[in-house]
């Protein structure tokens, strides 16, 4: 995984990163990732997904761990879902069209030999939901 732009941000606003990985469908793996995040309590997970940040909102419900005044969930998804979760979740969501468009190009390049590794942007927009907990020192 390309983490760039993430060590880049957390660079720019003196944070530490770290990064938690699990396999799909290992529910050891999954246990093991949730209790290494509940054991360093960061003050924020960025999760793959909706469904990745419902997954863990829910499971740090049944520890006792509260979402957003315990641990802030973003997810990068967005889909209508979101808002359906408690707490609805706060997601960076993509334009889903050119995200597919975008892939298509490449895998259309790719097939006709031209595999250079190159940067895309997609636009995002942040959905706020109830999952970040909103530090006052900030405004």
């Amino acid at each position: 995984m390309d983490c760039e732009a993430y060590r880049s941000a957390c660079c720019r606003f003196d944070l530490i990163p770290c990064e938690y990985e699990f396999r799909y469908g290992d529910s050891v793996s999954v246990i093991a990732c949730i209790d290494r995040i509940a054991a360093e309590r960061p003050e924020l997970i960025i999760a793959s997904s909706d469904y990745v940040a419902a997954m863990t909102v829910s499971r740090f419900g049944r520890r006792g761990i509260r979402i957003p005044e315990d641990l802030s969930v973003v997810s990068i998804d967005g889909t209508r879902w979101a808002e359906l979760y408690n707490p609805p979740l706060t997601a960076i969501k993509q334009d889903s069209k050119l995200l597919a468009k975008a892939g298509g190009e490449e895998l259309l390049q790719a097939i006709g030999g031209n595999s250079e590794p190159h940067a895309i942007t997609i636009p995002t927009t942040l959905k706020s939901g109830g999952s970040v907990k909103i530090d006052q020192r900030c405004f």
